[in-house]
């Protein structure tokens, strides 16, 4: 079972409790953080348990007045502190058999605190925009190596010059 969180994407306060059976709890957490969010997760919670279905059925019915989407109970979201869950977890403890192998408070937050930083720092912005662009450009140039038929369109660019 984890529980993440991502404060770029949902802002805080707001977790996800969900379970994976995968050997890295990790891969799944990733697989969440891909294309379909602007920013990672941040992991606050690792727990196994020879029982994580029941765990997580336990933790998500004690939270469930918090859930978020009220329509579709699969999505695993909730407004609730961080202090709570731990409370929920720490009183499942008492009766259940499993471990926590990772506990975190804050949320790191790199890829959307470092985004902020650059947005809020206008030479830094430049910076990064003329870095984006020269990255875009060379990109193109090494896909139009090898799909040469790229090298017939026209691009944006190549438009504005004629």
């Amino acid at each position: 079972m984890y529980i993440i969180s991502n404060v770029g994407s949902f802002g805080e306060g707001i977790y996800k409790i969900g379970l994976t059976r995968r050997p890295e709890p990790q891969d799944r957490v990733d697989e969440l953080g891909g294309a379909g969010v602007p920013f990672e997760f941040d992991v606050h919670a690792l727990i196994e348990s020879d029982n994580a279905p029941a765990l997580e059925h336990k933790l998500h019915k004690q939270l469930l007045p918090l859930q978020l989407n009220k329509i579709n109970s699969r999505k695993e979201f909730f407004r609730v502190s961080l202090a709570d869950i731990h409370r929920e977890v720490e009183k499942l403890n008492e009766g259940e058999d499993f471990t926590v192998k990772v506990w975190t408070e804050k949320a790191i937050a790199t890829e959307y605190r470092d985004s902020l930083d650059i947005e809020n720092d206008p030479q830094k912005k430049e910076n990064w925009v003329k870095r984006q662009q020269a990255l875009s450009t060379r990109q193109l140039q090494l896909d139009m190596l090898k799909f040469p038929v790229l090298s017939s369109l026209d691009t944006d660019e190549d438009k504005q010059e004629t």
